[in-house]
This record gives structure tokens, sequence and C-alpha cells, in this order.
């Protein structure tokens, strides 16, 4: 299973380096958290192996598409002088969901765990597409949260 993982995450690479500057981060970061859900959903519900392998090579690359996303997008948008916070924050949260997971399913059970991970993934991704106010930061970046653009002014 961790093979077909990683394989998906192979796979992730070029599809993040062929979309990471040509599709908008909160379309992008949307659409792959979605398709990253399903295959949560796919892995975690299927019994068969001839299901679960492909599911884990789906969450593999739509999820590692969605984690270079966050971070490339992170990096373009943060002032210099608060990238430091804002990645803790991020960590932080990862942490969080990361102990939240095994705790649900203590709690609940297994499939309540898998369907509150593929929620919480799904609710991610409508949020990742709602516009933000536009804003502009200094240093020389002007951003909003569907796009990202460099001024070329020095």
């Amino acid at each position: 299973m961790l093979s077909a993982l990683g394989v998906g995450f192979l796979l992730g690479a070029p599809l993040v380096r062929a979309l990471v500057d040509r599709v908008s981060p909160g379309y992008l970061l949307g659409g792959t958290l979605a398709a990253t859900a399903v295959g949560f959903g796919l892995l975690f519900g299927s019994t068969p192996m001839a299901t679960a392998l492909p599911a884990a090579v789906v969450t593999g690359a739509f999820g590692s598409t969605a984690l270079v996303v966050v971070k490339t997008s992170v990096r373009r948008i943060t002032p210099n002088e608060l990238l430091g916070r804002v990645g803790s924050a991020l960590f932080t949260a990862e942490a969080v969901a990361a102990f939240a997971g095994p705790v649900i399913a203590e709690a609940s059970s297994p499939a309540t765990a898998t369907l509150v991970a593929c929620g919480g993934t799904v609710l991610s991704g409508v949020l990742a597409v709602v516009p933000l106010p536009r804003s502009v930061h200094t240093g020389h970046r002007e951003t909003d949260a569907r796009s990202v653009t460099w001024s070329s002014d020095g």
C-alpha cells in the first residue's frame, strides 16, 4: 500500500510542475483536495487490493500536488518577515489533523474517521476556491486568493 502511495507521489511531481504556474492556486488546490478526498474514500472503503492500490496511487498523486500547491503559494504570497510564523501555523494544523484521525477512529470507528477526513478535505477544497479580498503586500508582491503574480519592478 505504501508503495502505491509512493508511486502516486512520483506521478504527482510532473503533474504539479505542469500545473502550478498555469492554474490559479485556489482552483488547483480545490481540485486536488477534492480528488484526494475521493482517493481517501476509495482507499479506506475498499477491501480488495485491486481497488485499494489504484486508490492509493490517486491519493498520493493528488495529495502530493495539494501539498506542493500550498507550500508554493505560501512562499509566494507571505512577506518574508512572516514566513516562519505562517509555516509554523500550517505545520501545527497538519500535526493536529494527524493526531485527530486516530483519536476519532478510537472514539468511534475507522469508518467515521474516514468520513471526517474526507469531509474535512472536501471542505478545505471548497474554502480554497472561495475568493478572499484582494490585498497588496509590501516586498513587490501583489496577490489575491486565486492568482499569484509577481511585479516586475525591482
